[in-house]
């Protein structure tokens, strides 16, 4: 059940993770999630295996690959968070904290378009 596509998070998307897992308030299997995509980061180094990031994490592989999956589809929000209709996502800060995150992120990361700071659009 290894992953044929690899997990590789931008330095934006490691750093989030890495405050998800670091969060005393952030739920446990928001944790958890956190923990194998950055265990399955690629652009960090050569990963270990699904079988060995479950034993570590105290996951079980399902768990690994249906987090992979949705990381693919869906993002890096989406793949952390609960995907079970009666447990939706409670925490509001969590979401907002990756919107204020990426937009910070995009807004850096935009061409000045003249000396006055201001940014084409």
């Amino acid at each position: 059940m290894e992953a044929t596509r690899p997990v590789v998070l931008t330095e934006a998307e490691r750093k989030y993770a890495q405050e998800v897992v670091n969060d005393k308030v952030t739920a446990k299997t928001f944790k958890k999630r956190a923990q194998v995509l950055l265990a399955l980061d690629t652009s960090v180094g050569v990963p270990e295996t699904q079988e060995r990031i479950a034993i570590r994490v105290g996951v079980c592989r399902m768990t690994i690959y249906t987090t992979i999956q949705a990381f693919h589809e869906e993002g890096l929000e989406a793949s952390l968070r609960s995907r079970h209709p009666k447990f939706p996502i409670k925490s509001q800060s969590l979401r907002e904290k990756w919107r204020r995150g990426l937009s910070l992120q995009l807004a850096e990361s935009r061409p000045k378009d003249s000396e006055d700071g201001q940014y084409e659009v």
